[in-house]
């Protein structure tokens, strides 16, 4: 008895249990990069919306969204390529001929109509619309900012390193690649990357991550930083940020340069800066043509943009719709205005 109870303990010993059998896990819902993505929508002006873009490129015009009509800008010199920036209705264009492009020029837009400013590789206008400032090269490393007058006077005359000139003004300073500088030149913030500044607030980040810094009304030395959380749901990286003339919301695009493939994307989030509280635009993310969007905030703080859109959820979008889309804060749905924009244009909102 005993031997036959060893023997069977051994054999039991021996035997090995089934492997169990995997079960299949459930195919993940799409989501990320991976998600259907819906084409732009939202409903058209109850009125006509008036607005009207500057297109920018080899060739440079008027475009009136209303009766898609478009004015040619006369009095540049033919063959250049040409890029506009603009602020509080001042509208200036700045380009070269592309053998030689320290031989740039600077203009302003009266109309249809550019007339001459300055001699320049780049420029940007004053907030608040009353001089342009230019840059020009000084040396290899150095780069010297010049405010002009509407009237082509040289007002003040600062150099920057190349690297850091500054290349936006806004209600609290001017904006360069190393930090925000008073426009006497001090330094208000440095050793960040500053995206905006207006109001109590400029929103900055180190590194990944994004701030938000009080600012002195007097441009004197900054008070609190803090950091803020990321959106609830963000899809994509950093693209740009775009504070409203009060300085109270952040217009905060994430954006997927190839997303995924040829296939971009573009996501719209506000930031309230006093609470610190997130809301996403309607019906985003959407397929986007990031590049070619431009953004302004009307002075009822409204957010409009501008660009071109697919017009299918296809990862290998072949139509593109040129569209002037508003955020109107509270606004559940955006309104969209279809529009004819030609591709490798720029566009600036008037």
């Amino acid at each position: 008895m005993r031997t036959l109870l060893v023997t069977a303990l051994l054999l039991a010993g021996c035997t090995s249990a089934p492997e169990p059998q995997a079960v299949p896990s459930p195919s993940p819902s799409p989501s990320g990069m991976h998600a259907p993505m819906t084409p732009l929508s939202g409903r058209p002006p109850g009125r006509p919306a008036g607005t009207r873009l500057l297109v920018s490129g080899d060739e440079v015009f008027v475009l009136d969204t209303n009766s898609g009509v478009r004015t040619p800008v006369t009095g540049l010199p033919q063959g250049w390529m040409w890029w506009s920036q603009s602020s509080a209705g001042l509208h200036v264009l700045y380009g070269g001929p592309a053998a030689d492009p320290q031989k740039g020029r600077v203009y302003l837009l009266d109309g249809a109509a550019a007339t001459p400013l300055a001699r320049g590789g780049s420029a940007f206008p004053q907030h608040a619309g009353t001089g342009v400032y230019v840059v020009r090269p000084r040396s290899k490393d150095t780069c010297a900012l010049v405010l002009y007058s509407l009237g082509g006077v040289a007002a003040s005359d600062r150099d920057y390193p190349c690297s850091t000139v500054p290349y936006r003004d806004t209600s609290a300073g001017l904006i360069g690649a190393g930090g925000l500088f008073a426009p006497d030149g001090r330094s208000i913030l440095s050793g960040m990357s500053v995206h905006d500044a207006a109001g109590r607030w400029a929103v900055v980040t180190r590194g990944e991550k994004l701030f938000r810094v009080e600012l002195h009304p007097g441009g004197g030395k900054p008070g609190s930083i803090v950091e803020l959380a990321p959106p609830p749901a963000p899809d994509g990286q950093l693209g740009w940020v775009s504070l409203s003339p009060d300085g109270r919301t952040a217009a905060v695009a994430l954006v997927e340069p190839a997303w995924p493939g040829p296939r971009q994307s573009f996501d719209l989030w506000l930031l309230d800066l006093e609470s610190a509280a997130w809301s996403r635009a309607p019906g985003m993310p959407v397929p986007a043509a990031v590049k070619t969007i431009a953004h302004r905030w009307t002075a009822t703080g409204d957010l409009v943009l501008a660009g071109r859109f697919p017009t299918t959820g296809a990862v290998r979008p072949a139509e593109y719709s040129g569209a002037v889309v508003t955020v109107r804060p509270g606004l559940p749905y955006l309104i969209v205005e279809r529009v004819d924009l030609p591709d490798g244009h720029t566009v600036s909102v008037m």
